[in-house]
């Protein structure tokens, strides 16, 4: 990786980039607090719901046979506060008394008990299951953020976080709080992990995508104000026993959202948009819909495990981001992997083999003898891992990056031909056609210098900037550091997504921008460097032709001059 390259990543990483890692950080040690250390914990007995807000008492603790109540006796938490219900219903510590009403004979009667049953334990496999989820998903989303800050990463974190945190549990460590602020924290707690991160992922999925029209623009600012409505509301849906509609709601929504940002997008980049939409179908709307069937009691243990493993979905999705954003070169990495663990398991494969020989038919070996054969085995296997590795690096790199081999051959060759061109017009436009093609990206604009100014001079793009005045922010970051320069995010007239630097003699005489590649993956170091050879040959060969220009008008002026200074 050139110089170049390792610039590239660092790109985006300001110190608003560690927002992301500490949010993620925050949601995981509220997932391990809340999954992994809390129990919910009810009044001492064993009961049989009759309806939402009623159960019968089959059996009857010691603490609550103190205070007269008996097996048959109705236990309702109906008439309760908000704040009571919630503690009632397993929100606070082992041992806090909390209030309930006994209807004993059809006779009312508050009581203060105790909360000492255990009740509904978060069983090992669950917390295993939570907690690893939560920290594959989040520590890969705090890693794009990092790389990229951006609103839509914020999204997924909550996301991932809130459909994986039991908020029963987190609550209860607030039980002991009065009742204003402990009702606000179970009901902010109880949206963010129910229907919210949903409604959420229909903000990220709005946003999906390099269109940035009006259009969408007017559809995202509708989206923010449905999720913002849908938060301050959420807490009326969930007292009036809703939930089933809150679910069915933010499934929806989300598909609305999702397929609004597919016909949004752009034809070059829907492939990736799908291959998002896929996921978001998957981990999001097949999430509401479990959470929705959880409620029928419906699946039981398969829907919970569906919708655990399920947030994982998006932030594997969001990996093709990790190609746009060019954090790093996943074909780069894929090659590298398959290299190390073919040669390992190769290596390991003749290993075996020669210590099966040696132990079947060298077993009359002396003690030296013996340590002679060993070290002649690790010997050879340390030849043949240096041999076997150049063999298979040099197969699968064939294999893999066979069309960018070929792209490199051929924007090199062509950097070669440039010297053999005679005008400027047909160089400049052959050069941005051949760099289109070999170098698989979006469009091409090749700049020259004119009177501090730089005009175009060939272009593959349909509209482009005919002229690049000399304070654009990219032009005078060309002129300063001369070297290439990625366009994303910065405030400049170039169109596409690279800029190449043409110099010659130490002056900048001209620009190349180039857009993004096919896929939008990140700009290869080959071909990075291909085209800027290529950069560099158009600059030399411009001057040549100039120079060949003025060679022969100063010959023919000079022919000139002999014939007139002759005829007189």
């Amino acid at each position: 990786m050139s110089p170049n390259d390792t610039q590239s990543l660092t790109v985006g990483v300001t110190p608003r980039s560690l927002v992301f890692p500490l949010l993620a950080a925050i949601w995981f040690a509220g997932l391990v607090a809340a999954n992994g250390f809390s129990h919910q914990y009810f009044v001492d007995a064993s009961v049989r719901g009759i309806s939402p807000t009623r159960a019968i008492a089959d059996q009857v603790g010691p603490s609550l046979a103190a205070r007269g109540v008996e097996p048959g006796d109705i236990l309702d938490v109906g008439a309760l506060s908000t704040a009571e219900r919630f503690r009632a219903n397993g929100m606070t510590q082992k041992g806090r008394d909390v209030r309930i009403e006994v209807i004993h004979k059809g006779s009312p009667r508050m009581i203060q008990a105790p909360a000492v049953r255990l009740f509904h334990a978060i069983p090992l496999w669950d917390k295993i299951l939570a907690i690893t989820t939560g920290a594959f998903a989040l520590s890969l989303l705090a890693f794009v953020g990092y790389r990229k800050p951006s609103s839509q990463v914020a999204f997924l974190i909550f996301f991932v976080g809130g459909a994986l945190l039991s908020w029963p549990g987190l609550v209860s460590y607030f039980a002991s709080l009065p009742d204003a602020p402990f009702v606000l924290i179970a009901y902010v707690m109880r949206t963010l992990c129910t229907s919210l991160p949903v409604m959420l992922l229909a903000s990220f999925a709005i946003r999906f995508g390099a269109d940035d029209s009006p259009r969408r623009r007017r559809v995202i600012r509708v989206v923010d104000a449905a999720v913002a409505i849908w938060f301050l509301t959420d807490g009326l849906l969930i007292a009036r026993g809703l939930v089933r509609i809150q679910f069915v709601l933010a499934a929806a929504f989300l598909l609305i959202s999702a397929c609004i940002s597919l016909a949004l997008a752009k034809p070059a980049e829907r492939g990736r948009v799908s291959l998002v939409f896929v996921g978001i179908m998957i981990g999001g709307v097949g999430y509401a819909l479990a959470m929705l069937g959880n409620t029928f009691g419906m699946g039981g243990i398969t829907l919970y495990l569906y919708a655990s493993i399920s947030v994982i979905v998006i932030p594997l999705a969001l990996a093709y981001a990790i190609l746009r954003y060019r954090v790093f070169d996943i074909t780069f990495v894929l090659n590298r992997a398959l290299v190390y663990a073919t040669t390992s398991a190769l290596l390991l494969v003749v290993f075996a083999a020669l210590e099966f020989v040696t132990e079947k038919y060298l077993t009359r070996l002396t003690h030296v003898e013996g340590a002679l054969v060993e070290f002649t085995i690790a010997t050879a296997v340390i030849i043949l891992a240096r041999i076997i590795h150049t063999r298979v690096d040099k197969l699968i790199d064939t294999v893999i990056f066979r069309t960018r081999h070929q792209q490199e051959a051929a924007l090199r060759r062509f950097a070669t031909t440039l010297q053999f061109y005679t005008e400027q017009r047909p160089l400049v436009r052959e050069t941005a056609e051949i760099l289109q093609r070999c170098g698989s990206v979006t469009g091409v604009a090749i700049y020259l210098t004119h009177a501090g100014t730089l005009e175009l001079a060939a272009s593959t793009w349909m509209e482009t900037s005919e002229a690049i005045e000399e304070n654009d922010f990219a032009y005078v970051e060309l002129r300063a550091h001369r070297q290439t320069l990625e366009l994303h995010g910065l405030n400049t007239a170039f169109p596409g997504a690279w800029l190449y630097p043409m110099m010659l003699c130490g002056r900048l005489v001209g620009a190349v921008a180039v857009g993004e590649r096919q896929g939008y993956e990140q700009m290869p170091p080959d071909i990075d460097q291909a085209i800027a050879r290529v950069a560099e040959s158009v600059a030399i060969s411009i001057a040549a032709i100039e120079t060949d220009t003025i060679r022969q008008e100063n010959a023919l002026l000079q022919q000139r001059l002999s014939t007139i200074a002759s005829t007189s």
